[in-house]
């Protein structure tokens, strides 16, 4: 058996086990304003610590400040 022939046997049996297959990957721009802290970025995403992101006091503005707790 040449190559091609193992190869083409691999990728019929291949295709009936698939349950799907994926044809097209959608890249993501994001953008994240410098006012934001500890902002960890990698393969999994730009949003696995959103808990963790803060905004120094001096720069919040005041859309920031409505989602301070009340007094």
């Amino acid at each position: 058996m040449t190559g091609k022939k193992y190869w083409n046997d691999i990728a019929g049996l291949l295709s009936f086990d698939l349950p799907y297959t994926w044809l097209y990957y959608k890249k993501n721009c994001i953008g994240i304003h410098p006012r934001y802290k500890d902002v960890v970025f990698d393969k999994r995403g730009a949003f696995i610590n959103l808990e963790d992101w803060w905004i120094p006091v001096d720069e919040r503005t005041k859309n920031d400040k409505i989602f301070q707790p009340l007094q």
